[in-house]
């Protein structure tokens, strides 16, 4: 595997693990917290280039910036949209809304 791949998948684990720890405090056991943390990552990651955002001058600035959207991501999911979820089921969908209001875009 290319070092760049390495850091790219290195990095992502990273900014994963960070909303994953974020997601940890949701009060409401009703919540799939693993179905949120992936359909974050999946938003925030769908038109991300590893071979573009990888150079060396760049690869802090990328991350940090993908780490930041994550977590606000998460922490307004977290806030606004999870204590309303009734099952597991419904934790995509909650995502998925929140990010179509917050952010104008549908998934």
């Amino acid at each position: 595997m290319p070092s760049s791949e390495m850091d790219f998948t290195f990095m992502k684990q990273r900014i994963e693990d960070a909303v994953t720890d974020n997601l940890k405090t949701i009060t409401n056991l009703k919540v799939d917290a693993g179905a949120a943390v992936k359909e974050i990552l999946s938003y925030v990651f769908r038109n991300v280039n590893p071979d573009s955002v990888l150079a060396d001058h760049a690869r802090y600035d990328w991350y940090y910036s993908l780490l930041g959207k994550t977590i606000a991501i998460a922490q307004g999911w977290k806030i606004n949209h999870a204590p309303e979820v009734k099952s597991a089921a419904e934790t995509t969908a909650s995502v998925r809304e929140y990010i179509g209001k917050t952010y104008g875009e549908k998934l």
